[in-house]
């Protein structure tokens, strides 16, 4: 029976032997198990909607190469065998006739293998980072996700929650560690057990790789250098997040400004002046000197002293965000984009600090 609360016994049935087609001992004892035990373990082992989004992606991959399959035994349908085309010898386009054919057997055969039974719905999926293995229909990883080389002799394998796994270079993960004090698996930001930094730090070993052991970094003396070395960088995205606010601004200031429509005093459409949206050159002019670029200024002020390369690189992207993509520019209104641009170039400069306006 299928409740709101959980599925019936006989879908909980078929996603366990679909876990148990890919490889999971665990997953046969799924019959043994009570359903509400397991369903449980289905939630609590694997993402339960994402497990079952895959079954179904898996059941359409085979029901079209069961198709296929069918076409091409009765030689009917898309991928029927052709004739092959009989050579011309005094015709001058033989060749090309030739070359024609055999591209389009190739590509029928790379038609036919993409959607062969003996793949698993999950492979069919075009990722750079994966290539498919036909033999055991699983998933293998190429690349390491932190420095994009290929993964090499010492690799650690990090078992999500949810039941997925990702590879990582020993030493590139140390460094990682290390450099962020953040023990955190990188791609999921999942925090990483204690037992993960001992494995790591047993491949490490084992490989000979000159690091420090991350285990003792996260409990020994490092772990208060790291607890500060956090606090300075969530403060320092923090001011990075007030400047960006006020540069926000002064887009809105540029993109508003307008002449007033002109309406004389004795006029009778007055309520038309009084719904005009824009801003006048002369208020926004006065709330850009007055009020916005001291603001910027004392931020970015406190950016660079804080990281100098940090500072360069967030006012390099205002710049852009004010000039705006190539094939949109930011309109140039009584010259205020420019004048904007002019007072980020001298801030980066050093021109305008604290106290010029």
């Amino acid at each position: 029976m299928e409740t709101r609360s959980s599925p019936s016994v006989a879908e909980l049935r078929r996603l366990g032997d679909f876990v148990a087609a890919g490889g999971c001992a665990e997953a046969a004892s799924l019959e043994k198990m009570s359903k509400e035990a397991a369903f449980t373990y289905l939630k609590s082992t694997y993402d339960y909607g994402r497990l079952k989004r895959r079954q179904k992606r898996s059941l359409i991959v085979h029901e079209a190469a069961a198709r296929i399959s069918k076409n091409a035994s009765s030689n009917t349908g898309p991928w029927k065998q052709r004739k092959r085309p009989r050579k011309c010898p005094h015709s001058s386009n033989a060749k090309s006739i030739s070359a024609s054919t055999k591209h389009q057997r190739k590509g029928e055969a790379r038609a036919d293998e993409e959607f062969s039974p003996t793949h698993n719905s999950i492979a069919n999926i075009k990722n750079p980072n994966r290539s498919c293995s036909l033999k055991s229909g699983s998933i293998k990883q190429k690349l390491d996700p932190i420095m994009l080389v290929e993964l090499g002799d010492h690799v650690f394998s990090y078992r999500r929650p949810n039941g997925t796994s990702i590879c990582y270079n020993a030493d590139t993960l140390v460094d990682y560690i290390l450099a962020t004090g953040d023990f955190l698996e990188p791609e999921s930001r999942i925090p990483f057990a204690d037992a993960d930094l001992r494995e790591l730090d047993d491949i490490v070993k084992r490989a000979g790789i000159n690091r420090p052991s991350v285990h003792e970094a996260k409990r020994g003396d490092d772990a208060q250098k790291f607890r500060e070395q956090r606090i300075a960088r969530d403060a320092l995205v923090g001011v990075e997040r007030l400047a960006g606010e006020v540069v926000a601004e002064i887009m809105s200031v540029i993109e508003a400004v307008a002449l007033p429509p002109d309406v004389d005093d004795d006029a009778e459409d007055l309520p038309s002046e009084m719904n005009w949206q824009g801003v006048d050159p002369e208020e926004a002019q006065l709330r850009l000197i007055m009020d916005l670029f001291p603001n910027f200024v004392e931020h970015y002020e406190q950016l660079k002293r804080a990281d100098e390369e940090y500072a360069l690189q967030c006012i390099r992207s205002y710049k852009s965000f004010i000039l705006g993509p190539p094939n949109a520019r930011t309109r140039n209104r009584f010259g205020f984009r420019s004048i904007v641009l002019d007072f980020l170039q001298k801030c980066e400069q050093g021109i305008h600090r604290r106290g010029s306006f």
